[in-house]
């Protein structure tokens, strides 16, 4: 079952207009039996530093159950009708993201939308 702070990892169909080729990690904000909503995880090796000091950008500070150090990308929201196939794309067993982490996520993309005016959505 599919719950707030667990990643699913798949292969949308699109990325801010993009095709794209390998598979995102998206943690689960909220999640009704119509929509999920998620924000972007991403790995920080292979990043430069520009693209990791971006405002919108929040560093995880216990990024379990990643291996790797890892930062979520606040400035979008992506959402995705809900269907019981995309139980089979939750990632780590199920394990989820820490609580303060998430609230620290949560509180990110709010002030990010306050202070720009930029409430981005993407729907797949």
């Amino acid at each position: 079952m599919i719950e707030e702070r667990q990643i699913l990892n798949f292969w949308p169909p699109k990325l801010d207009g993009d095709a794209i080729s390998d598979k995102r990690r998206y943690m689960i904000i909220t999640k009704d039996n119509e929509k999920i909503e998620m924000i972007n995880i991403s790995k920080m090796d292979g990043k430069n530093v520009k693209q990791l000091l971006k405002d919108y950008n929040i560093e995880l500070k216990d990024y379990y159950p990643f291996k790797l150090p890892s930062f979520a990308k606040t400035n979008t929201l992506y959402t995705i009708e809900y269907f019981p196939e995309l139980e089979n794309f939750i990632s780590f067993g199920g394990k989820k993201l820490n609580e303060e982490d998430f609230n620290n996520i949560i509180l990110a993309r709010e002030e990010y939308v306050n202070k720009t005016g930029n409430n981005k959505i993407i729907n797949f």
